[in-house]
């Protein structure tokens, strides 16, 4: 057996400490955000190392890659930027009114035509669709009773699936014709929705919550029974 390596990559600054961290999934990149707001890219590759000090003006809290390898990250600070896998800085960055969480990029099936949109949770009450080259976006709010918004995937390239401190997951379009339409939801339990994961291939959803784990039809949210 060979001998593990292990390797100290140090933040911007020594007092910082890290509070997001993220590989890409096209290359050999690890995105490390700090408290501070800044960012650091490490290139696992060649061993190089990018501190981006003013990324953001407060804690970084989560981002999330695309396959052209771009990373959007969110903080504190409300704001969302987009950078690629050296730190470059591509678009405007985004002000949100609230706190950001669950930022994410939504998929698309032909690499000659990608999707350069994200979703994110905004306070948890309301659905952030912004499209950053040019900040076109529209903000829809969630149902009073759905209670806060926790979780959510994306679901193809225009349905999101939601999972709220209700209990209740709910399917919900980004359509430009219906933005924020509700198609469908199920209340799974009284207990807030701790973890939601889709496999689109078997078309069937789990939902965990309350340390239970149970399993649905993606088409409709009924519930699928084991034995």
């Amino acid at each position: 057996m060979g001998q593990r390596k292990f390797q100290d990559i140090e933040m911007a600054n020594q007092k910082e400490k890290a509070s997001y961290i993220s590989w890409s999934g096209v290359a050999p990149v690890l995105a490390i955000g700090s408290d501070k707001g800044s960012v650091v890219f490490f290139n696992r590759k060649n061993q190089r190392k990018i501190p981006c000090i003013s990324k953001h003006g407060k804690r970084v809290s989560n981002g999330d890659w695309n396959k052209e390898g771009n990373l959007i990250s969110g903080s504190d600070d409300k704001i969302l930027t987009v950078s690629n896998s050296v730190g470059d800085t591509l678009f405007d960055s985004f002000i949100v009114r609230g706190e950001v969480t669950n930022v994410r990029w939504c998929p698309y099936k032909d690499d000659n035509k990608p999707l350069r949109c994200i979703a994110a949770i905004v306070s948890g009450k309301q659905m952030l669709y912004l499209r950053p080259e040019d900040q076109k976006h529209f903000l829809f709010k969630f149902h009073d009773n759905f209670g806060k918004a926790l979780t959510f995937e994306w679901f193809d390239h225009n349905k999101l699936i939601c999972g709220f401190s209700s209990g209740i997951v709910s399917v919900i379009s980004t359509k430009s014709t219906e933005p924020g339409k509700e198609l469908y939801q199920t209340q799974v339990g009284n207990n807030p929705i701790e973890c939601i994961c889709a496999n689109f291939a078997l078309k069937k959803l789990a939902v965990a919550s309350q340390g239970a784990v149970k399993f649905f039809n993606l088409g409709d949210l009924s519930e699928i029974y084991t034995d």
